[in-house]
């Protein structure tokens, strides 16, 4: 039993060390949105979950080459030492995003394209800013949004415009704003987390209000995401079971980012806090059964 126990926790660590978990974060997220809004998203949810985890590990790779001190910790020695699975799991991930690009329109490849580039210049130093290089990343009170504004144009703007073309209505501003808020929230234990590691000049979240308030500024995030779907059900594009499924997933998300602490164990933050990605999807996808 004890092996059996080691075994599974040694997957799940690997699942969630790999990218592999919130790559399926990803796909969930868009599948989510496919849901909300009628469409079948089977075809884009694989493609953003390879892209995810094309994405996350040509970052994790730059990360490992560019401040090898990375390499010291728990998780990120993990990484050091798998390089090589990384860089396989990369050119495996780009392999079907290039067989689905032909299913795509073309509003959807100018919208990858750009989230793609932010995306590049997130991880790779491009900027001369005070003498020196710098990713997007290094940038001062950025990196948190740039982050929530890539995984909801993805998430949610990309199924919106492949189905229905590039619409700037109501409905398609809230979904945008409710996912974009929900991931700000869940990206700041993160920066509660790296606050150590972190250069001071990113004025992340945690470096600017300490623990306590980086939960609090969290928590506001939260708090901004439940308003855009409560005016999503208000204006009769969520149905109260819809609404109250994100309701759900959003006070486990308080739950969670209320337990916040730098010195959390690492599945705390790569396994239960990006595992909220799917859990609201489900919630989400359970409430369309009423």
């Amino acid at each position: 039993m004890k092996g059996t126990r080691f075994k599974v926790r040694k997957h799940w660590r690997n699942a969630v060390y790999s990218n592999v978990w919130i790559a399926l974060g990803a796909a969930a997220a868009t599948w989510q949105t496919g849901v909300l809004i009628g469409e079948t998203t089977l075809h884009l949810s694989f493609f953003t979950g390879f892209a995810t985890l094309f994405t996350y590990n040509f970052q994790r790779l730059v990360k490992l080459t560019d401040r090898p001190e990375y390499a010291a910790s728990g998780r990120n020695n993990w990484l050091f030492r798998n390089r090589r699975l990384l860089g396989i799991l990369s050119v495996l991930a780009a392999i079907p995003c290039l067989l689905l690009i032909p299913m795509l329109s073309s509003s959807s490849l100018l919208l990858l394209s750009f989230s793609g580039v932010l995306s590049l210049f997130y991880a790779v130093r491009f900027f001369p800013i005070a003498g020196r290089l710098r990713a997007l990343r290094d940038v001062a009170y950025v990196k948190l949004y740039v982050i929530a504004l890539v995984w909801a144009m993805v998430t949610v703007a990309l199924p919106v415009v492949q189905h229905e073309g590039i619409v700037f209505d109501d409905a398609f501003l809230l979904r945008f704003a409710e996912r974009f808020a929900f991931i700000v929230a869940i990206t700041i234990p993160f920066d509660i987390r790296d606050a150590g590691l972190d250069d001071p000049s990113q004025r992340t979240a945690a470096q600017l209000l300490g623990e306590r308030g980086a939960r609090y500024y969290a928590l506001v995030w939260v708090a901004l995401s439940l308003s855009a779907a409560t005016a999503l059900f208000v204006h009769d594009v969520y149905t109260v079971f819809n609404w109250i499924a994100v309701m759900i997933s959003l006070i486990i998300s308080a739950v969670l980012i209320g337990k916040t602490r730098s010195g959390n164990d690492e599945m705390f933050f790569t396994g239960a806090v990006d595992g909220l990605l799917i859990l609201q999807a489900l919630l989400v996808a359970l409430s369309v059964l009423f």
